[in-house]
């Protein structure tokens, strides 16, 4: 069995239907929302945070069309791998804007901004005439992962051995890791997947990689946070086990080692995740 399919065949990521593959997840959002929204509701006046404008009320945004998927995919030059696109197709991302999550400690300390939904494909909230998502925000997020190694590269000197001998000059450095990572392929290097963001630093491989693994990138740290998308929903908001549908068991051993081979054999984001592990 192959390693994707040893991930896969533990979670049904790849086996349901996009209609009920998330149930489980938006349940469990909809009773963390009603209890979030009771408890702001009884605190509000006595809290030291006060929230600096009201919260839109929390939902989901319902699911993207087939063929509204299939324009972002051709505008981003990706193709989202099976688990994400079932959550796509399925819940997709929620009514709240990050801007209306936001809080400022009235004591004039910092302000804090989290942007607590995952990533909506259909441009800042709605969706154009040519049915094309074309916020900039969003082209912003795909070019994370780019321009975080090229500012390592520049401010810490880095470089990953993993991709042959150090050139001599920074320039040289950051054509290397221009042209990997140019949409479209380079012509004298292996392909390398498209990253596709979907919550914060968080990030999927493009179909292509046949991983579903969710990794989190940092400029040059990149690490693996959750093998499939299933596991990452539970890691990341907090699921307890007796929400998690039955289907999605704890991987072994075996199948933790098959899926880390995966993800590290993947062109040029498996150095780096590699890389970080070992420093790890």
């Amino acid at each position: 069995m192959s390693a994707a399919a040893a991930v896969s065949g533990s979670s049904g990521g790849d086996n349901k239907s996009s209609s009920d593959g998330f149930e489980w997840f938006a349940k469990f959002m909809s009773r963390t929302w009603q209890d979030q929204a009771s408890a702001d509701a009884q605190t509000d006046s006595k809290s030291a945070t006060k929230i600096q404008s009201k919260p839109a009320t929390n939902g989901w945004s319902g699911p993207l069309t087939a063929d509204q998927l299939k324009a972002a995919e051709q505008k981003f030059g990706c193709t989202f791998p099976v688990q994400y696109r079932q959550f796509l197709l399925s819940l997709h991302s929620c009514t709240v804007k990050p801007t209306e999550s936001r809080t400022v400690e009235p004591s004039g300390g910092a302000e804090e901004s989290r942007a607590d939904v995952p990533v909506h494909w259909l441009s800042d909230w709605t969706w154009n005439e040519q049915s094309v998502p074309d916020d900039s925000r969003l082209e912003r997020r795909f070019e994370q992962p780019l321009s975080g190694l090229l500012r390592d590269i520049k401010t810490n000197d880095f470089w990953c051995e993993s991709w042959g001998d150090e050139p001599a000059s920074l320039p040289a450095k950051l054509s290397y890791v221009r042209e990997r990572l140019q949409v479209g392929g380079s012509t004298t290097h292996k392909p390398v997947s498209r990253l596709i963001p979907i919550y914060f630093n968080r990030f999927v491989f493009s179909a292509d990689a046949n991983c579903q693994a969710v990794i989190r990138v940092d400029a040059s740290d990149i690490a693996v946070v959750a093998h499939d998308f299933h596991r990452w929903l539970i890691k990341e908001f907090h699921v307890p086990t007796s929400d998690q549908p039955a289907r999605i068991k704890p991987l072994t051993a075996e199948q933790e080692a098959k899926a880390d081979e995966l993800v590290q054999s993947i062109p040029f984001w498996g150095d780096l995740i590699r890389l970080f592990k070992e420093r790890s």
